[in-house]
């Protein structure tokens, strides 16, 4: 998807797919049509390549003594045998900052953050470790913006996250909620629920299909109590893979990338409707699972079956007591 997007915006085809992208021709969206959500995308992507690197540098077991040794020693095994994830790396980051989606790309950044905490925090790997491998992300990570986010530096000097116009909605949304806090208005409903709040007011000249805000939206139609039943299942589940990230003593990248997505998608919700994009959804809840099945640690299963095995007559543990007659 990324380099589907970077060849066409460097065509200047202006399509998605082969229709014409009349949303956002200035900027990249790969298959998309809004930038903020393949923001979004390409924010998963680069957590999910950064989880494979990392894994293929801890099998490596890099040693060296001095921190600048063990730096040029990762930036040689992934140019001479992991450069295949290198050029995946650069080509995700490269389509993500060009999209200029300021909450998306710093959504992206936390993500990164978030894994490299988790990753510090497991046993499989030391903190040194963490620390340079830290060092060449970041630093990538600077050249590539650099390089390639010039109309995203105008943005972020030209102003901040939110408009008026979003925060307008917020306020009216919270009204619909408050008219019905617990049972809501129905699943799917928001759309219609605007244009029964929205009157004449200026700042709604056109119709809203989103809230710009997940939770609220979750509110809006499923009421309070079923949207934080909804939260919270997911926050569960998200807490099973950061308990995983410690527990797993063999790739506990999984799980880390896991919260590490959940993280940064859960913050790009607060603001924008990543989240409720198909696309977006299934990935994340496939991601979610994976990272799920993988926190749990296969040893303690191990020492069940040895105790149960001595104790059941007719095993092997059984038949070595019994003397020969």
């Amino acid at each position: 998807y990324a380099s589907n997007g970077l060849i066409i915006e460097f065509t200047g085809a202006g399509t998605v797919q082969r229709y014409k992208n009349t949303a956002y021709r200035e900027n990249l969206t790969s298959t998309f049509i809004n930038r903020n959500s393949y923001a979004a995308y390409a924010g998963i992507s680069l957590v999910l390549v950064t989880s494979l690197l990392a894994k293929r540098l801890i099998d490596t077991e890099i040693r060296a003594p001095r921190l600048a040794t063990r730096l040029v020693l990762v930036v040689e095994q992934i140019v001479t045998h992991h450069w295949h994830l290198a050029v995946s790396w650069f080509v995700v980051a490269t389509a993500l900052f060009m999209t200029d989606s300021r909450a998306g790309i710093l959504v992206a950044i936390v993500g990164l953050v978030v894994f490299l905490i988790a990753m510090g925090f497991s046993r499989s790997i030391s903190s040194r470790s963490v620390r340079i491998f830290a060092v060449s992300i970041i630093a990538v990570s600077i050249a590539v913006a650099w390089v390639s986010g010039e109309d995203l530096r105008r943005r972020l000097l030209g102003g901040t996250l939110g408009n008026d116009s979003r925060f307008a909605i917020y306020e009216l949304t919270l009204d619909a909620i408050s008219d019905s806090p617990v049972l809501g208005m129905g699943y799917g409903t928001y759309p219609q629920v605007f244009e029964l709040y929205r009157y004449d007011r200026y700042e709604f000249l056109h119709p809203a299909r989103k809230a710009h805000n997940t939770y609220l939206e979750n509110a809006l139609e499923l009421g309070i109590p079923a949207a934080t039943l909804l939260t919270i299942a997911v926050l569960a589940i998200v807490g099973m893979c950061t308990a995983g990230t410690r527990r797993r003593r063999r790739d506990p990248e999984y799980a880390a990338a896991a919260v590490a997505v959940s993280v940064s998608l859960g913050l790009h919700s607060l603001i924008d409707f990543s989240l409720q994009i198909p696309a977006v959804a299934a990935t994340f809840a496939f991601l979610l699972g994976l990272g799920c099945a993988q926190s749990w640690s296969t040893q303690p299963a191990r020492r069940f079956g040895a105790r149960q095995s001595e104790q059941i007559p007719g095993t092997r543990s059984d038949q070595a007591e019994v003397p020969m007659q």
